[in-house]
C-alpha cells in the first residue's frame, strides 16, 4: 500500500550494523526459520556473544522485542526499518546495470520483502 510504502521510506533509521542484522531477520521471517538469535548468528557466520550484544542494541532501540521462549519480534519501528535497509539495498544493486533476468529477479525480491513488511505490520497491528 501506499502508506506501508510510505512508512518505509520515512522510518527511524538504524545504524549499519544495526541494518545488517535486521536484514538477517528478515531473510530468517522470510524462510519460515525462527528469528532467535541462534539463527542470526549461524545466518551471519558469528559467535553467539558478538549476537546477542547486537540483539540486546536492537532490543534497547525499539527495533525488536524478545519473547520469553527467545524468539525475537519485530517492533513496527523495525518491520520499517528493517524493510528499508533491505529496498535501499536492493535499489543499489539494480542500479549497477544487471540483465533482464537479473532485474526481474530483484523486482520478486522487492515484492517479496514488502509482503513480509505487510504481515509483519498486520501482525503487530493485531497485537496491539
Amino acid at each position: 500500500s501506499v502508506a506501508l510504502e510510505s512508512a518505509v521510506m520515512s522510518g527511524p533509521h538504524a545504524t549499519v550494523g544495526e541494518d545488517e542484522y535486521l536484514q538477517t531477520l528478515y531473510w530468517l521471517l522470510e524462510a519460515g526459520l525462527p528469528m532467535t538469535g541462534a539463527n542470526v548468528a549461524r545466518a551471519m557466520q558469528l559467535a553467539a556473544p558478538t549476537v546477542h550484544e547486537m540483539i540486546g542494541r536492537l532490543e534497547r532501540g525499539g527495533l525488536i522485542v524478545r519473547r520469553a521462549d527467545k524468539v525475537i519480534e519485530f517492533t513496527p519501528d523495525g518491520a520499517v526499518d528493517g524493510a528499508e535497509e533491505i529496498v535501499r539495498a536492493a535499489g543499489e544493486t539494480g542500479a549497477r546495470g544487471e540483465s533482464g533476468a537479473e532485474s526481474t529477479a530483484l523486482a520478486r525480491e522487492r515484492e517479496g520483502v514488502l509482503k513480509a513488511v505487510r504481515a509483519v505490520v498486520a501482525r503487530l497491528e493485531e497485537s496491539v
